[in-house]
Order: structure tokens, then sequence, then C-alpha cells
């Protein structure tokens, strides 16, 4: 099994500080064309390849990787858990996560929103996107078979896990229904007051599933050092946050 060790708290820097400047250059390149009211030059290829809001970039990149690690990271758990029900959950989440990946890359979400508001009039009335009616009620349902799978881990380990759910789900959904409570006032994505919206949307997204991965890889290395590292009676090697492994 191929196996890379990474330190938790240099992948916390490291990624941390790469969704601090993808903010940053979302935060320029809106502010410029939108705020400043700049065009051309280097403003286009600015917003084009850093903004949040568009397709097939660099955030949008970053995401589809971060997602897709942390998927396959949680995927190993399947094979680590030794208490069975909890594969379920792990494997469950792990497909979610890919998913997630794959529709971060493909927007198939905003299709779904499109097409549900094209032949639904009152789902096209809603204050928020048409693609939350349908998302929603599946998230719903994911955690309600994933939480009491997960519910006997240890605190240390199920409080940011729960974090993590709650931020991204706040990140997809809240600050969704925000940018379509904003846009009904004027402020739509064409606007640098749209583009905070989405600035806080796709960035508490990123730090949520960090926050997850974090948590996860932290538990798998607790699995390592055997049943008295997972409840805390003892320290499993690196859990301290200098050497854990990250597993594919």
């Amino acid at each position: 099994m191929l196996r890379v060790t990474v330190p938790v708290r240099v992948l916390v820097r490291r990624v941390a500080l790469a969704i601090a400047i993808l903010a940053v250059l979302h935060l320029l390149a809106n502010f410029l064309e939108k705020g400043a009211d700049l065009h051309g030059g280097m403003i286009e290829p600015l917003v084009r390849y850093f903004s949040m809001d568009e397709e097939v970039n660099v955030p949008t990149w970053f995401t589809v990787v971060l997602l897709a690690s942390t998927g396959l990271v949680t995927g190993d758990l399947l094979h680590a858990e030794p208490v069975p029900g909890r594969r379920w959950a792990w494997g469950l989440v792990a497909f979610v996560l890919l998913y997630l990946s794959i529709d971060e890359m493909t927007s198939f979400h905003e299709h779904v929103g499109t097409s549900l508001e094209e032949h639904f009039q009152s789902i096209a009335d809603l204050p928020f996107n048409g693609w939350i009616a349908f998302y929603g009620p599946l998230a719903l349902v994911v955690a309600a078979v994933v939480i009491p799978l997960l519910w006997g881990l240890p605190s240390r380990f199920l409080r940011p896990m729960a974090l993590a759910g709650v931020l991204y789900v706040v990140g997809a959904v809240g600050f969704e229904a925000v940018a379509g409570l904003l846009e009904d006032q004027g402020f739509d994505r064409a606007t640098f007051v749209g583009q905070l919206a989405v600035l806080g949307e796709e960035s508490l997204e990123m730090v949520a599933v960090l926050v997850f991965l974090v948590a996860v890889v932290r538990y798998r290395d607790a699995l390592d050092g055997g049943l008295a590292a997972v409840e805390g009676v003892a320290t499993a090697p690196g859990d301290s946050g200098h050497g854990p492994t990250l597993h594919p």
C-alpha cells in the first residue's frame, strides 16, 4: 500500500496557505474588475484563472484535488477500521467526497438546479438555487446514516469531523442561500458584493474539507497504534502532530 508521510502541522499550514492565497487572488481579481471597473490587460486573465466563480481554473483544480485526496484517504478506512458498522460509514463518506470532486469539476449540481427550475415553478420561485432543493434532502439522508454509525468515535476525532460537516453545509448551502438573497437585492454575481458571498462559500468548503482530512489522518494513525491509541489511553506514533501518515 502506498503511504506518504506528511506531518499534520505541515499539511495544515500548506493547505491553509494555499486557500488563503486563492482567496486573496479571488478578491483582487474581482475588486479590480467589478469594484474598480477595470478591464482589459491582465484583468481578464486574472479573473478567468483565479476567480472562484469561474469554472475549470486554478481554484476549481485545487478543490477537486482536495476533495478527491480526502475521499481516497477516507476510503482507506474501509480496510483499517476494526468496527464493521463504521466501515459502511467510511465507505459512504468516501463515495460522497469523490462524487463532490467530480461535481466540482463538471458543475453537475448547477445543471440539476437549472433543470428543476425549468420544470417546477415552485422550485424556480425559491429564494435560492434549485439544486439545494435536490441535494438538501440527500444530505439529510447521508447524515442520518453516517452519524449513528460514527457516534461511538472518541470525541477528539468525532468533534472535528462534525465541525467539518457543519462548516461544509454552511458554506455550500448557507452562503448559496445568502447569494440568492443578495441577488434579489440587486447584488448578483456580477457585483463585487456578490463575489464576497462566492468567496465565503468556496473558502468555507475548502476549510471544511481540510478539517475533515486532518481528523481522518489522525484517526488512521491512531488505528495503527492499536485500540489504546484510538481511545486515547496511549498516544499513537505521530499523533502529537509531528508525524501522521497520509494513506492513500
